[in-house]
């Protein structure tokens, strides 16, 4: 069974563009989905889908 930890982080737009390292101060808590579809209710309850993701193993940008 797949299980999921996962949390929410938001950066400035300028920072990213400029170079800058990002602030980690608005970096929310860890919480726990159990099953894929849990995944998929909680992605598209916050207006994203499992394609707007990047494995971030194979590029240099920040991930989604």
């Amino acid at each position: 069974m797949a299980a999921f930890k996962l949390r929410k982080s938001s950066f400035l737009a300028s920072d990213i563009e400029n170079y800058f390292d990002p602030s980690y101060e608005m970096v929310g808590n860890y919480i726990k989905l159990n099953t894929i579809d849990d995944l998929i209710i909680y992605l598209g309850e916050n207006k994203l889908s499992i394609d707007d993701f990047v494995d971030s193993s194979q590029v240099d940008d920040y991930p989604l």
